[in-house]
């Protein structure tokens, strides 16, 4: 048997959100549904109006014309006969919970909710919606009992006081029949204090004329001691001068909806992992407590704690053991606060504690020190002693702060302070710090723009060979031409496009230029063949992101540059950091012709294996080392260790910050290949580096 098409009105205004449920309701399993869809009110009320109506109305109270709660009734009015579903977001749940209130049949949570979950929720809401519709048909005490099995039945003689309880009644209460007696007294005995007040008002307002009906949610008390949260529906009957001459209604139990609801709220600002406060809650926090501190001579402060090489943990011992050692981390921390402070978990292995009420900054830096102490014992992680450290950034609220992303933000400054100064400590923000944050936030926002408006341009500057003085090749160094900075170096901007990703852009732009520079110096040179190499710096973040190889490639394409006259720079970090990664891209450029030279050797990890297993044609030395070659120190000897080892292997060695002809000569002595460097020729523009490469 063909199951039956319902029709689905959905009022929805973002299209994410409504290509889900179009997506959940096309594959459920079982059952036909066809969607229609508007994103307006106005649009919605106008279709309710139609001879033909849906079966079910599916909206959401939070699009862009909305007017809250007043949208619902205004709905409910439009569609009295129809079940209505509010589809919610975590943060207008209390929205979708009034709405349940006034008569919608259900609600679900954007996000969290797949097409069997949907399914069930248009059935239920359906049935009960009949079963409503039964109920308003029939005579009052009869339509309370046929609104479900599980009811508790009530009928309150006014006049004389006296009440009935049906059995269900105080059986959902665990108490036996008649534990009642038909006096109200010991029913409202039962309602806990916090909701007995407003149980009654509800009811003396709903004798004295007001609404058809009455609705009200509390907690009674169960004959175990525990609460339960029940819902009372009930009318008056009135006689015919209006006055209310009996009640009748019924009781049921809510409890497993409301304790669904506020696992709802406590998923929605805690962290599933820990069960510590999470971002959205942590935040709410310090919000509360910058309006509290107006009012007071005190002050709070936000620590900003990460871990220290938690990384490593994930790649020894495995995600689980990762999970664990945070689970360890959440619990030492607790105990380092009071309980009015709140210890939150902002993501991965970043944690967040919110001061109260602190005396001064020095509070803070006593409980950073407590919390530094209470990760010192080791941690047990697969059958091994597992030791954390965490370096810690704390944040004292003051008048600049104005929102508590400041405070984060500030704390989070002061964290990275803390690791720079060895990991393992903590440091206060201050005003220095503020400058520099304010400082670089103006130097990124000018760097974005800078990609845009094309303010970059490449300088060039010789590579040399030794041998017999003549030119091998240039180095293409970028440069940022700023309409409101200048000529800015470099060393100023590469590391903050490093960090922020903005290296791959310019990245792309710099091997573009290079390469299509190359070939038109090729045109115009009287060399033939054309013989300089061009060598370009790529980033440890460029080299590692999945289109590198694809780039090189393109603008070889479009230079016709032949590949093995690319150079291609990295440094000694890069093949650390993500040794694997590295070593693909590395091999899938030499299968492209490109050439491969290792910068700045010596300065950091010199590993001889990666000489070894990667596809490295050259190293460079740092010109720290040839600064001090001259005097016949230690300087020199790294030098000559470095030239032999490069021949050693195969490869051959430039020697970069040559600036005095004693540096070149000492090597020329030591058989170095190739020299760069300001004796030479500094870095020059493409016009006057034309005349170099002819």
């Amino acid at each position: 048997m063909t199951p039956e098409t319902i029709q689905v009105l959905l009022l929805e205004d973002t299209e994410s959100d409504r290509l889900v449920v179009e997506e959940a309701l096309r594959t459920a399993p079982g059952q036909r549904f066809r969607l229609e869809h508007v994103d307006h009110v106005a649009h919605l009320i106008e279709l309710l109006r139609r001879p033909q109506q849906p079966d079910v109305v599916l909206i959401d109270l939070c699009v862009h014309d909305s007017q809250g709660i007043d949208t619902f009734r205004r709905v409910r009015a439009a569609a009295p006969d129809l079940p209505i579903i509010v589809q919610s977001g975590l943060s207008d749940e209390d929205l979708a919970v009034t709405a349940v209130r006034e008569g919608a049949q259900d609600y679900i949570v954007k996000g969290r909710f797949d097409a069997d979950l949907l399914l069930r929720t248009i059935r239920h809401a359906r049935e009960r919606h009949r079963a409503e519709a039964a109920l308003r048909t029939s005579e009052e005490r009869y339509a309370l009992a046929v609104s479900g099995a599980n009811d508790g039945l009530w009928d309150w003689d006014l006049a004389s006081g006296r009440i009935y309880f049906a059995p269900r009644f105080t059986d959902m209460l665990g108490l036996p029949i008649g534990a009642f007696g038909e006096s109200a007294e010991r029913w409202f005995a039962a309602i806990h204090t916090e909701d007995v007040d407003d149980f009654a008002s509800v009811i003396a307002t709903h004798t004295a004329g007001a609404g058809g009906h009455f609705e009200h949610e509390h907690r009674v008390r169960h004959r175990d001691g525990s609460w339960r949260w029940v819902l009372c529906r009930g009318t008056a009957i009135r006689d015919d001068k209006g006055c209310a001459a009996r009640m009748a209604g019924s009781l049921t139990d809510v409890t497993s909806r409301k304790e669904a609801e506020a696992r709802l709220k406590h998923d929605a600002f805690h962290d599933r992992l820990t069960g510590l406060a999470n971002r959205a809650l942590c935040l709410d926090r310090i919000t509360q407590a910058m309006r509290r501190v107006r009012r007071t001579e005190r002050t709070f402060a936000v620590l900003f704690v990460d871990l220290d090489r938690f990384k490593l943990v994930n790649d020894s011992l495995g995600h689980a053991a990762g999970d664990r050692l945070l689970l360890g981390i959440a619990d030492r921390l607790r105990t380092v606060v009071r309980p009015a402070d709140t210890v939150a978990r902002l993501g991965g292995d970043e944690f967040c504690i919110v001061l109260e009420s602190i005396h001064t900054a020095e509070d803070a830096r006593i409980v950073a020190n407590r919390a530094r102490e209470a990760l010192a014992a080791p941690f047990q992680l697969a059958g091994q002693p597992v030791f954390a450290t965490a370096s810690i950034g704390i944040a004292i609220n003051d008048k600049s702060h104005r929102t508590a992303d400041d405070l984060i933000r500030a704390a989070d400054l002061a964290m990275y302070r803390a690791k720079s100064s060895g990991r393992d400590c903590h440091h206060t923000f201050d005003a220095e710090m503020r400058h520099r944050a304010v400082t670089r936030l103006g130097l990124e926002s000018d760097l974005r723009q800078a990609i845009d408006r094309q303010e970059f341009l490449l300088h060039y500057q010789p590579i040399v060979s030794l041998d017999n003085g003549n030119m091998h090749g240039v180095e293409a160094l970028i440069r940022w031409n700023s309409p409101t900075r200048g000529l800015v170096s470099p060393l100023d901007f590469i590391p903050l496009a490093e960090e922020t990703g903005l290296i791959v852009p310019i990245g792309a732009w710099v091997v573009g230029e290079a390469t299509r520079r190359m070939a038109l110096w090729d045109d115009e040179s009287s060399r033939r063949p054309p013989l300089l190499d061009l060598s370009v710096n790529v980033s440890p973040r460029q080299l590692l992101s999945a289109d590198i190889v694809q780039i090189i490639a393109d603008a070889l394409d479009r230079s016709e540059l032949d590949p093995s006259r690319l150079v291609i720079e990295i440094t000694e970090s890069v093949l650390v950091e993500n040794h694997h990664l590295a070593s693909r891209a590395l091999c899938a450029l030499k299968e492209l012709g490109v050439r491969v030279h290792l910068d700045d050797f010596g300065t950091g990890f010199s590993s001889l294996s990666y000489l070894q297993q990667l596809p490295i044609d050259c190293i460079k030395i740092d010109r720290s080392f040839v600064n001090g070659i001259a005097n016949k120190g230690k300087d020199l000897e790294i030098v000559r260790a470095i030239v032999g080892l490069g021949h050693g292997l195969g490869k051959s060695v430039v020697a970069e910050g040559i600036e005095t002809k004693g540096q070149l000569d000492r090597l020329k002595g030591l058989d170095c290949d190739f020299g760069q460097g300001f004796l030479f020729s500094r870095p020059v523009d493409s016009w006057a580096a034309l005349p170099l490469c002819a």
